[in-house]
């Protein structure tokens, strides 16, 4: 089955006459003509996926700063030391900036630490197709009555 005609999201499920042109339109967009035909859509089953990653801890600049201060270094000391930027340890004790996994890696590696955790998330995604292709509904505000 092809895509709705009027929003273009999801597959038609019925055909509707709209000032007088035919259009095939899914279930929420069916209220904006007259139905003329209803084709059976069986239902889409949802899919569920679980999806894990690698991320720096929300309280990353806070442990690092931390322990720079229990090695008794000053930011310019301890950027020596991991071959960065002042400005750039400034950055990250302060929480400006995020460590990329690579340099967190080489922080946890220095100071014998953890500040990347493995995180799962879970997602329910249901079967769905993108279409590059311009639709009705793309073009036209629809009213809303």
């Amino acid at each position: 089955m092809g895509l709705c005609e009027l929003c273009g999201r999801k597959e038609f499920s019925c055909t509707i006459i709209v000032e007088g042109s035919s259009l095939n339109v899914c279930s929420d967009c069916s209220g904006f003509g007259k139905v003329v035909h209803t084709a059976n859509v069986p239902k889409k089953r949802a899919v569920k996926t679980v999806l894990a990653e690698d991320s720096v801890k929300n309280d990353f600049f806070v442990i690092l700063k931390q322990c720079r201060e229990r090695m008794n270094l000053t930011q310019k000391e301890f950027a020596e030391k991991i071959m960065e930027k002042e400005n750039t340890v400034h950055k990250l004790e302060t929480g400006h900036l995020v460590p990329g996994l690579e340099l967190a890696r080489k922080l946890e590696k220095l100071l014998k630490i953890a500040l990347v955790e493995h995180v799962s998330v879970d997602s329910t995604v249901v079967n769905k197709k993108e279409s590059n292709t311009l639709t009705i509904g793309d073009v036209i505000e629809l009213d809303e009555r």
